[in-house]
């Protein structure tokens, strides 16, 4: 509960923040170190590229830590489409290969794929009414042409937690990559990318890990990444980039020579404390608080009789996201979010549907009186005459 004081607009506002799914707010060591790094380049060192690649190594072995793997598998992005187009535009793809992903993905790990159609590959948008990304369905369409398939860690809207382990299991039978969006993920569930060996994993920082915008990162197996062309290239990803006429030499092994030369460095300062306070808290501690807490939620809104549970009702299938639908059409469940919005509880309407998403620093006491926010509202709109469509 001592985590509370790091979240200032606790103290400073109503609001019941429920929304971590969308963007997390920035605890305070989060805001000092950008306020450090700021207040340097204007008034301090200014120019201190030493202390910046300190940092930027730092970050590489924490999310290191958080997902069970070593830094050297670790490069830096500045949002999870850039580590996406990374592995679109560099895997060895050919004319006739399938790649596999439901048709519920978040738009971010659709598009980059989809400009490979170009080229003769084949995106397959599996039917997925319910937003489950499960094994079976896949098993039902994967062949000798599939190269990859793609899936989120978590859901962004129905909030299914996909079994990874059996997807790496199908993947090995039939010899196609397995390539994870964890931007759902990461910073509300343990990975452990040891424990399941997923080629690729892809996350931003600014939901989960409560880390500013524009800081992000991609693991890629050592495997994999010998298959990637060397794109992007440079010149801080070569052995020794101080010697600056020497243009003969080949990227480094690790990871790290996927990053953008010019990184975030405001953002990742950022993010190193926020990595910090993630691991101190631990991986475990946070996703059993969480747990707690969407458990706790789900069994109030399940007392409503006019809402209807989207999130898989078993807890072995869900992680932070809790979505709802309310009412009898998609004009009530929006207002009804704009109504708790109004009164102060921040939660997200997507797709005619109302998603929760409480961190570890949330209390039962806010799920309560979130919940009888939404009850309120739930009331008010229904209470409301429909419309007659007219001619």
């Amino acid at each position: 509960m001592g985590y509370r004081e790091l979240f200032p607009y606790l103290r400073e506002t109503p609001t019941i923040y429920l929304n971590h799914a969308a963007t997390s707010p920035l605890p305070t060591p989060v805001v000092k170190a950008v306020s450090h790094y700021l207040h340097e380049r204007s008034a301090g060192k200014i120019n201190f590229w030493q202390e910046d690649w300190e940092v930027v190594r730092q970050c590489r072995e924490k999310i290191a830590a958080l997902i069970n793997t070593t830094s050297d598998r670790i490069a830096l992005m500045h949002n999870t489409s850039a580590g996406i187009q990374i592995l679109a535009q560099g895997l060895p793809w050919q004319p006739g290969d399938e790649i596999l992903m439901i048709d519920q993905e978040f738009p971010a790990n659709v598009y980059p794929y989809r400009t490979l159609e170009a080229m003769g590959v084949k995106v397959r948008l599996l039917p997925a009414p319910d937003g489950r990304s499960t094994p079976e369905l896949f098993s039902q369409y994967v062949s000798e042409r599939t190269r990859a398939i793609v899936v989120s860690a978590v859901q962004f809207l129905s909030g299914y937690r996909t079994p990874l382990t059996d997807l790496r299991q199908l993947c090995d039978q039939y010899g196609c990559w397995l390539l994870v969006d964890a931007i759902q993920a990461v910073g509300s569930i343990q990975i452990d990318v040891q424990q399941t060996p997923v080629d690729a994993l892809v996350a931003g920082g600014q939901k989960w890990m409560m880390s500013p915008h524009g800081t992000g990162f991609l693991y890629i197996s050592e495997a994999l990444q010998a298959q990637l062309r060397r794109t992007p290239f440079s010149w801080l990803s070569v052995p020794d980039p101080w010697d600056f006429f020497r243009y003969d030499q080949q990227p480094v092994p690790q990871a790290r020579q996927f990053e953008a030369a010019t990184l975030n460095y405001p953002g990742f300062y950022g993010m190193e404390a926020a990595l910090d306070l993630l691991l101190k808290v631990s991986p475990a501690a946070i996703e059993q608080r969480i747990a707690h807490l969407v458990q706790y939620l789900q069994e109030q809104l399940q007392e409503i009789e006019s809402v209807r549970l989207y999130t898989p009702e078993d807890p072995e299938l869900r992680a932070g996201i809790l979505t709802v639908q309310v009412g009898e059409n998609e004009e009530q469940a929006k207002a009804v979010a704009k109504f708790c919005m109004k009164h102060g509880v921040h939660i997200a309407y997507r797709s005619g549907k109302i998603r929760f998403s409480p961190h570890f620093y949330n209390t039962p006491d806010e799920i309560d009186r979130a919940v009888r926010i939404f009850q309120k509202g739930l009331d008010t709109v229904l209470q409301q005459p429909v419309a007659a469509s007219g001619e």
